[in-house]
């Protein structure tokens, strides 16, 4: 996926009226979702992550 697609895809659902948590990482690989144990920008995400999925189901 370009690395465009995410700000577009984001962008467009907002359009249509859906919320959205939108945080670009750069400078990092593909699974570095998976690397918060070694790589301060993973832990990060999952963080990230957390928070929107705590809000969404309170």
């Amino acid at each position: 996926m370009p690395l465009t697609d995410g700000q577009t895809l984001a962008d467009r659902f907002r359009a249509a009226g859906v919320s959205v948590r939108y945080r670009p990482y750069t400078g990092v690989t593909h699974e570095f979702f998976g690397t918060g144990a070694v790589v301060a920008k993973g832990r990060d995400a999952v963080a990230f992550a957390a928070e929107g999925l705590r809000a969404a189901f309170a």
